[in-house]
């Protein structure tokens, strides 16, 4: 039996829900996170016009799979008439994986920011002193120099905090958005190879998952330096931690190890609740 055109259409319907139903959560959740800094930091000063980096993901996401389909292959998936039946693109994979691991540290970096701001927020409250607070911190500085200093040097240790997380969030947003094949699809291979741990010979690994992808979208021209990298990586495994590659048998990544590494680089929401504003 060979594959039909509505398998391959049914296995990628599923993998391609399952990543944009997450990236939809992800979007939500990034919208609550954003309009809450905009109220937190209404008394401060602060940037408030952050972008949601979900809706960039989305954005970059379709725009490189639009680059596989003009290539005549797709992203998502790629029948395997051998075995007869369709699994995900490894080159797919890896850039996918890749770029969820940016996604999902963008929120933690979104997390972090509000909880500098709120910082923020508190010490400015303390430093609006009502009359009576700040006869008596004028007082309390005649006792203890340099008082009234320590406490403006604390303010602006926390703005520097705020500075610091809010250009985290943005560089991670401006490196998902820059994000191109030419340039970086090679570190998402040696990413998702050597995370994968996969060991010893990886030639045959190269030779049927990931040369005759880069070929079709023609960047053969990087297989050389693929090979490198993965060599250099590989010493260094072996160098620190003493560790052999193995390669396991030259099955690609199916549509249950996808998606429990989506789910998984997605599962920010249970361990990150939103607090509730009123």
């Amino acid at each position: 039996m060979s594959i039909s055109e509505n398998d391959v259409k049914e296995y990628e319907d599923r993998y391609r829900k399952l990543i944009f139903d997450k990236v939809e959560e992800i979007i939500s959740l990034q919208s609550k996170i954003i309009t809450h800094i905009g109220k937190i930091g209404e008394c401060v000063d602060i940037d408030a016009s952050l972008p949601n980096i979900g809706i960039t993901f989305n954005n970059k996401i379709n725009e490189l799979s639009q680059i596989f389909k003009k290539a005549g292959i797709s992203m998502f998936s790629e029948p395997v008439e051998k075995q007869n039946m369709v699994t995900s693109n490894f080159v797919g994979d890896a850039i996918i994986e890749d770029i969820i691991s940016q996604l999902s540290e963008s929120v933690q970096k979104l997390y972090e920011y509000s909880a500098s701001i709120k910082k923020v927020k508190k010490v400015k409250a303390l430093e609006n002193f009502g009359p009576i607070k700040s006869l008596f911190f004028k007082i309390r500085s005649l006792f203890i120099p340099n008082a009234s200093s320590k406490f403006s040097s604390k303010s602006d240790d926390k703005m520097k905090e705020v500075e610091s997380h809010l250009s985290e969030y943005k560089e991670i947003d401006k490196k998902i958005w820059e994000y191109n094949l030419k340039d970086n699809v090679v570190q998402s291979l040696v990413k998702c190879i050597k995370g994968k741990q996969y060991r010893s010979d990886i030639t045959g690994l190269l030779e049927e998952c990931v040369e005759p992808t880069l070929q079709r979208l023609g960047l053969e021209d990087l297989i050389p330096e693929l090979k490198e990298e993965l060599s250099e990586s590989q010493e260094q495994e072996v160098l620190s931690n003493n560790k052999s590659w193995e390669l396991p048998t030259s099955q690609k990544l199916g549509i249950q190890l996808s998606t429990e590494k989506v789910a998984k680089g997605f599962d920010m929401k249970k361990n990150n609740p939103v607090e509730k504003t009123h």
